[in-house]
């Protein structure tokens, strides 16, 4: 079987920044391994907030196609957690939730951003 041919990358003359380069290798890596079949990809606006020390918070439910239970979940956060436990998991068909546990012995503020996470099939 032939490898996959990702959709047609445009490079611009000039890259204005490495943020640029970055993107357009990041969807040249999500095209090569959707089409694949066995990566998938989901993104959500969240703002954490402050967690006190010994709880945590869970995300809403962040639409991932083809996600289920037994693929493996990794969470890409916006910024440093700050000793804060992270775990993506498969909370229905389809369906990808984030928890953040805090356990460092005291309150964190966590802002707004993009959490990406890639589930692995």
């Amino acid at each position: 079987m032939p490898f996959p041919v990702p959709k047609s990358i445009n490079l611009p003359k000039e890259l204005d920044s490495w943020q640029k380069a970055v993107t357009i290798i990041e969807q040249a890596y999500r095209d090569i391994a959707e089409s694949l079949g066995n990566i998938l990809f989901g993104k959500l606006a969240w703002e954490p907030g402050t967690i006190s020390d010994g709880s945590g918070v869970t995300s809403g439910g962040i639409a991932v196609d083809g996600a289920a239970f037994s693929d493996y979940v990794m969470v890409a956060p916006p910024y440093s957690l700050q000793g804060i436990i992270c775990t993506g998991y498969i909370s229905a068909a389809d369906t990808v939730k984030i928890r953040l546990q805090n356990e460092t012995g005291s309150g964190i503020t966590l802002g707004n951003g993009t959490w990406k996470v890639m589930v692995t099939k």
